[in-house]
């Protein structure tokens, strides 16, 4: 019952933050112009990778302590030492990629400065999650995630609003002065709670952070990195590319999908500690069961990204944006590979070999360099949406062959599915070109593992 409960608060928690974000999205829209949605969706982009190379995913080994440590004050004390050694890694960090930018382009400094500082917060905020995480109390959860979205929504709408700055800036700002606001709250709760002010950092404790840091956070931190890269760094190296109008539609499109796909992850997510109870007595009934969550998943969020661009056209200037949704059919695939993806990197981590995850996506980084030499010289939109799916595609496939479990169902729904999105017109030889490709993929690989077994 109390495993019911957290995953109820977790489900919701999870499920409603993000409908706050994805509902935000038509309000930037009617403010904003699409090369400034462009320019935001580029400013997302830097603080999505700075986040994760200065987080270290340090604060993930602290639920894995938890569960090992044998006294609650032996945990606290490791998660104080943790948090100290999070916050001075990740400002190391900062201040270098700082210094660094200030010595190779000045006139962008103030721009890198911010998105630093956002990152630093949003690492101060993550850690602070994991207090409660472990135990279990996911109420605390809900409430504080729910609060975070909907100051971010409030104070994002005021600003722009009042257009107290220009464009972009507003929603920029309006984060700015929310995560520090949250920082402010957490110290105090924090400092209050376990007592930092008073503590004495350990040489023992802080060996334990490192040790553990190797042992459940550094490849997944490794990985992590990667599979961001292949999700935003394209942002950042076709903007020499693409017209700003490109880049304003590539960047609803992208912002669409990515929260749609996050919220996928998180209803998937919400089921995992049930899942990894049962991984432990029986793992093909585990593995079954992950597959009809996944489906009962992706009918819901497959709907939402249908719908979600005619909303569009009820906006002010929605006729501006109408060219994002060209690239719609490829987001079924991504939404449904990133779960097969992510159910497997989560079985991976609770087996502590998240060392298998380097390679696959260290190949799937050169596939999509590779995909993207081909493509350049017509690059636009559609065709990064498409390198997308194909190197998402690479790397699920790839994990997925080492479990076969996965396979013979995934095969059937996703040809399936394309089956059904190839009876629009619209972009047709994109969608064909898909199809045979996934087609292909999933061919070959069911061959691979077969005869692996």
């Amino acid at each position: 019952m109390i495993v019911l409960k957290n995953i109820i608060n977790y489900l919701f928690g999870n499920v409603l933050t993000k409908a706050i974000g994805f509902l935000s999205i038509p309000i930037y829209l009617s403010f904003l112009s699409v090369e400034e949605f462009g320019e935001l969706s580029y400013f997302n982009s830097l603080i999505s990778i700075s986040t994760i190379v200065v987080s270290g995913f340090i604060y993930s080994s602290i639920s894995r302590y938890y569960y090992e440590s044998e006294r609650e004050q032996e945990f606290n004390d490791f998660f104080v030492s943790n948090v100290c050694f999070q916050l001075l890694f990740t400002l190391l960090i900062c201040v270098f990629l700082y210094v660094v930018n200030i010595y190779y382009s000045f006139e962008n400094g103030f721009y890198i400065f911010l998105v630093l500082f956002l990152s630093f917060m949003k690492v101060v905020n993550t850690t602070y999650f994991h207090i409660y995480q472990p135990r279990g109390e996911s109420r605390k959860i809900l409430v504080r995630q729910l609060f975070e979205s909907l100051m971010i929504f409030t104070t994002s709408y005021l600003f722009l609003y009042g257009d107290f700055f220009s464009g972009e800036m507003n929603i920029i700002y309006s984060q700015v002065f929310v995560f520090s606001a949250l920082a402010l709250f957490i110290f105090f709760d924090v400092s209050r709670y376990l007592e930092i002010i008073t503590f004495k950092l350990s040489w023992n404790n802080l060996k334990r952070c490192f040790f553990y840091f190797k042992e459940y956070s550094l490849f997944l931190w490794l990985s992590t990195m990667l599979s961001t890269v292949i999700y935003q760094v394209d942002k950042i190296y076709v903007k020499s590319f693409l017209s700003d109008i490109d880049m304003g539609l590539y960047g609803i499109a992208f912002s669409i999908a990515f929260f749609i796909k996050v919220f996928s992850v998180s209803l998937f997510s919400a089921f995992t500690p049930v899942l990894m109870q049962l991984y432990k007595v029986d793992i093909k009934a585990a593995l079954n069961n992950l597959f009809l969550i996944r489906l009962m998943v992706f009918i819901p969020v497959a709907l939402i990204s249908l719908f979600s661009f005619e909303i569009i056209y009820f906006l002010p200037n929605g006729e501006s944006y109408s060219g994002a949704k060209t690239i719609l059919p490829i987001l079924a695939f991504s939404f449904w590979i990133d779960t097969l993806s992510s159910s497997i990197i989560n079985f991976l981590s609770f087996r502590k070999k998240t060392n298998k995850l380097v390679l696959p996506l260290i190949f799937s980084c050169v596939f999509y360099l590779f995909l993207f030499y081909i493509i350049k010289p017509n690059i636009n939109d559609t065709s990064l949406m498409f390198l997308l799916c194909c190197n998402v595609s690479f790397f699920g496939l790839w994990l997925s062959s080492k479990m076969r479990f996965f396979l013979k169902k995934d095969i059937v729904f996703i040809i399936f599915v394309f089956i059904i999105l190839l009876f629009d017109d619209e972009v047709f030889f994109v969608k064909a070109l898909v199809s045979l490709f996934l087609f292909l993929m999933f061919f070959c690989f069911y061959k691979y593992s077969s005869s692996c077994t």
